[in-house]
């Protein structure tokens, strides 16, 4: 009687021939991801530098308001210590002073946009929705268009990555422990921790715990549990313990935190930073319930049994989208590549603003007294109150005010903006009044700019100037050492 040794080395051979291919096609489609995503982040990167220049963001041109200030010390720092949000508050404020160097920020802001990218990946991974790869790149397309509306929500994005990678951290920690009393347990240890580093955005983290929970291991009373430890936390940790209003305790660093929607010129393209924030929870809901019904449909199928079910399966099997997965990781890569770069470019391109990009650089030109680059900007938008009236400066400044002054558009408004919708512009008439001499003036319009923009190294250089004219050395000195701490 023969033996089942053959029929068994057989079975063995083609288990160790099918093992190197699997192997192989699994590190083909990883390199090929690695290289989409370098190259994403590549241009990511390049856009930030080379068009946006980080760098205007920094100068702010008086219309960024709430940019952070920072200095070196004990002093500057223990006050980030007393309260949920500062430790991160802190570290952005850190961070942000290295968008004076555009390749720096951008560098930073890409880092970032990699990170946010990760961990939507993670979550996906988590929802079993490894095919939707593209979807994680969203969180980096609305970053990008951020930046081009030239705003600044640094803080508000930090506190949101924090979130989300204490979220991702919570999945890993969970993922071999079943017990309710271990989730529980380091959900709430995650969440004490995360209140105290990011203040609000703990609130996004809870709701993504909740909705993994309960979609997809069905614990709906530890979901509810987390649901109430969103409200509870806050209130418990920032009002009882850290004695802040109860508004901040839930509300601080979160895209409608008072410290935004206060001022005008703070909420502009605020929607963006919205969908930012929503976007993981209702893509981990979304494709989790696609996940189940998907499931419940499969089982359903294999229940009806016979030649109808095969039919069908082969049916779909031959779709364009079924054989479009079984075709060559490299080719799939490229046409993927091809397709997200083509949707950043078409966002992009629809939500910039080359007037306000326009302002920025003329008014970074006229404060650092580059009068040709300055007149070679303005050229694309001439008519525009402020770069009209920062055009008056440099022809002024290279002598050619009388000779080429009315080959610009003018009007009586522009020189010293000098219309009651400009009565707040004061950032854009100092230079004008330190011209001309008017001391006592450009001193108002420089308090002013440091009660609006803060301790900016700008306005502190400035007033440290005009002191020094006015012979108030004492005050003078004050003002040259804040600019000299500061980073």
């Amino acid at each position: 009687m023969p033996k089942s040794r053959p029929k068994s080395s057989g079975h063995i051979a083609v288990s160790q021939s099918c093992e190197p291919e699997a192997i192989k096609r699994y590190r083909g489609r990883h390199m090929a991801w690695l290289l989409q995503s370098f190259l994403f982040f590549t241009f990511f990167f390049l856009y930030l530098w080379l068009y946006v220049d980080i760098k205007l963001i920094y100068h702010g041109a008086g219309i960024i308001t709430n940019f952070p200030v920072f200095y070196k010390g004990w002093t500057f720092f223990l006050p980030f210590l007393s309260y949920p949000g500062g430790p991160v508050e802190y570290l952005s404020a850190f961070l942000s002073q290295l968008f004076y160097y555009s390749w720096a920020g951008a560098l930073i802001i890409t880092v970032q946009a990699w990170l946010m990218c990760l961990c939507l990946d993670y979550l996906l991974k988590s929802a079993n929705s490894l095919r939707i790869h593209l979807i994680c790149y969203a969180l980096p397309i609305l970053l990008l268009v951020l930046y081009t509306q030239y705003t600044y929500y640094f803080v508000t994005t930090m506190a949101f990555l924090t979130a989300l990678l204490t979220a991702c951290l919570y999945l890993k920690i969970t993922l071999s422990r079943t017990t309710n009393f271990s989730c529980v347990s380091f959900f709430l240890i995650l969440s004490v921790i995360l209140y105290y580093l990011a203040g609000g955005a703990f609130l996004l983290f809870a709701v993504i715990c909740a909705f993994y929970e309960l979609i997809f291991r069905s614990r709906w009373k530890i979901s509810l549990f987390y649901l109430l430890s969103a409200g509870a936390i806050p209130y418990i940790l920032g009002v009882l313990i850290f004695h802040i209003s109860i508004i901040d305790a839930f509300s601080n660093l979160l895209p409608f935190t008072w410290k935004i929607l206060k001022y005008e010129a703070r909420k502009r393209a605020l929607a963006i930073v919205y969908v930012l924030y929503l976007l993981p929870p209702s893509t981990l809901l979304v494709f989790g319930l696609w996940g189940v019904l998907g499931k419940r449909l499969h089982f359903a199928q294999n229940r009806s049994g016979g030649k109808s079910a095969k039919k069908h399966r082969k049916k779909f099997s031959n779709l364009p989208v079924f054989s479009w997965y079984s075709c060559s990781p490299k080719l799939k890569c490229v046409v993927e590549l091809l397709l997200l770069l083509a949707i950043t470019g078409g966002s992009v391109f629809f939500s910039r603003n080359d007037n306000l990009r326009t302002r920025f650089k003329v008014d970074y030109y006229a404060y650092h007294k580059k009068w040709p680059e300055l007149l070679t900007s303005a050229r694309q938008y001439p008519t525009d109150p402020f770069i009209a009236h920062a055009v008056n400066r440099a022809l002024y400044h290279t002598g050619r005010l009388g000779y080429n002054m009315f080959f610009w558009p003018q009007h009586p408004d522009y020189l010293f903006l000098s219309d009651k919708k400009y009565k707040w512009s004061y950032w854009q008439i100092i230079d004008v009044f330190l011209d001309i001499g008017v001391v006592n003036i450009a001193e108002n319009a420089l308090t002013e700019c440091l009660e609006g923009l803060g301790a900016r190294p700008m306005v502190l250089k400035r007033l440290a100037l005009i002191n020094m004219v006015k012979g108030n050395l004492g005050s003078a000195k004050i003002y040259r050492c804040a600019q000299q701490d500061s980073f």
